[in-house]
């Protein structure tokens, strides 16, 4: 884990507090934050990168998710904090898998799993294939 910035150094602080038991791998490209390794060879790898003023979570090679922003506060360790927490409740979610996401390396998309199975445009635009952190779903789920 590598901190670029007082909102990455913060991030890293509350990853460490509410994820005492992952392990985050060292980042490969120097715009990454944190890297996490699925338990599932399909899903790869979840790269948080610091954006700055939000973060941004690449879920292996299907899709992002912009999390934080918090434009209603001031940039500051208030506004750090408020984006950590963010992103450390999509993390207990993701790792959960109550979040499913797909795609087809060129376009993907993700969303809170709903316990229905994703419409037949989506299966043709981002392929048939749903995953969740823990690996793929069943076809037809």
């Amino acid at each position: 884990m590598t901190a670029a910035s007082p909102l990455g150094t913060c991030l890293l602080a509350k990853l460490r507090e509410a994820f005492p038991e992952r392990e985050f791998v060292e980042p490969v490209e120097p715009h990454v934050l944190v890297s996490i390794h699925s338990p599932h060879p399909d899903v790869g790898r979840l790269d948080i990168d610091d954006d700055g003023d939000e973060l941004t979570a690449h879920i292996g090679r299907f899709a992002h998710a912009h999390l934080g922003g918090h434009d209603d506060l001031p940039d500051g360790p208030a506004r750090h904090a408020a984006i950590a927490d963010d992103v450390v409740a999509w993390l207990r979610e993701l790792f959960a898998d109550r979040i499913e996401f797909y795609g087809t390396g060129r376009a993907g998309g993700w969303g809170i799993r709903s316990g229905k199975r994703r419409g037949w445009l989506s299966r043709w635009v981002f392929g048939a294939r749903t995953y969740v952190w823990s690996g793929p779903l069943d076809p037809g789920a």
